[in-house]
C-alpha cells in the first residue's frame, strides 16, 4: 500500500490586499509615503507585485510621477511589462477602486502575512538542522535571532495636506475639567517642595471622577481616573484622599509603590490593561 505524504497548506498571502496597496499607490502618488516606512517589495506574495511595487519605488526616487502610463512605460523600457501580468493586468489594479482607500489596514495585512511566510521558513529551517543533529546550542542561537526578526506590522504614519485637512470632519477633544483639562492633552503642575502639588493633583483627579469641581474648575462628567505615585507612602495617600472627600469614589484608583510586590510596572506596555480595563 502507497502511503501519500499529506499535502502542506499554501504559504500565507492576501492578493486582494496586495492589489489594494497597488492600486491605492496609482489613485494617489501619497499613499506611498504612508506604506514605504513598513513595506518592502519582498513583502508581496505574487512575484509580479514584487516587480509592480520595486519599480513604484524607484519611479519615487526620480520624483516621477506614479500612475498606469508612467508604470508601463518604465516596465517596457525594462521588458517585464508582461512580465507583471501586462498592460490589462495593470488597469485592473485602478478599476474599482473606492474614493476613500484603507490603505494601512491593508498594507498591514500584506505585512503580517510576510512575517507568517518567514516564521515559516525559520521553523523549517530549525527542523532541518534537528534532524541533521547539529548543535543544540547554535541551534538555539539561531532559533533567538530568527523569533527577532519577526515582529508585526509597525502602525503607518499617516499625513494629510492642508486642502484635505480642512475638508475633513473632526471630532473636537472633551473636557475632562473645563476649561482646565481636555482628552488627549497633557498638563503639569510644578511649584516649590511642600506648597501642595500633591493635594491640587487629588483634588482635581477627584473632581474629575465624580463630575465634581476643583476651585472654578467644572467637570462635564464623571470619569474614570488613574491617579500613578511614585513618591508619597499608602498611609499619607489615604490621609490626602479622605481630605478632598474622596473616600467613596469608585472611579478615582490610585497606583502606589507601596501597595506593590514588584517594581512599578511600565505604563506603556500592555500592563496597563490589566490596571483600568
Amino acid at each position: 500500500m502507497t502511503i501519500q505524504e499529506p499535502i502542506a497548506p499554501p504559504f500565507p498571502h492576501n492578493l486582494d490586499a496586495e492589489k489594494m496597496v497597488l492600486g491605492a499607490i496609482l489613485m494617489d502618488n501619497r499613499t506611498l509615503r504612508e506604506v514605504r516606512p513598513s513595506l518592502a517589495a519582498e513583502d508581496f506574495f505574487l512575484a509580479q507585485h514584487v516587480h509592480l511595487f520595486d519599480h513604484m519605488l524607484t519611479l519615487a526616487k526620480t520624483h516621477s510621477v506614479i500612475d498606469l502610463v508612467t508604470l508601463t512605460e518604465r516596465l517596457q523600457a525594462e521588458s517585464e511589462l508582461e512580465l507583471c501580468g501586462g498592460a490589462a493586468y495593470l488597469a485592473s489594479l485602478v478599476d474599482g477602486m473606492p474614493r476613500l482607500s484603507h490603505v494601512q489596514y491593508h498594507a498591514r495585512i500584506v505585512k503580517d502575512n510576510a512575517q507568517r511566510r518567514h516564521a515559516i521558513r525559520c521553523a523549517q529551517a530549525i527542523e532541518r538542522a534537528s534532524f541533521e543533529r547539529e548543535d543544540v546550542a547554535e541551534i538555539q542561537k539561531r532559533l533567538i535571532s530568527m523569533a527577532e526578526q519577526i515582529q508585526p506590522a509597525k502602525q503607518c504614519v499617516r499625513t494629510v495636506t492642508a486642502k484635505d485637512l480642512c475638508a475633513m470632519k473632526v471630532r473636537r477633544r472633551e473636557f475632562l475639567l473645563e476649561p482646565l483639562l481636555t482628552t488627549r492633552s497633557m498638563g503639569e503642575i510644578y511649584a516649590w517642595r511642600g506648597l501642595g502639588k500633591t493635594m491640587v493633583a487629588i483634588s482635581i483627579s477627584h473632581a474629575i471622577g465624580s463630575g465634581g469641581t476643583f476651585l472654578s474648575y467644572r467637570a462635564p462628567k464623571a470619569n474614570r481616573v488613574l491617579y500613578v505615585d511614585g513618591e508619597l507612602d499608602e498611609g499619607t495617600l489615604q490621609e490626602r484622599a479622605k481630605l478632598v472627600g474622596a473616600g467613596q469614589s469608585e472611579n478615582l484608583e490610585f497606583l502606589c509603590v507601596d501597595m506593590l510586590d514588584e517594581p512599578l510596572p511600565h505604563l506603556a506596555t500592555g500592563t496597563r490593561t490589566f490596571l483600568m480595563p
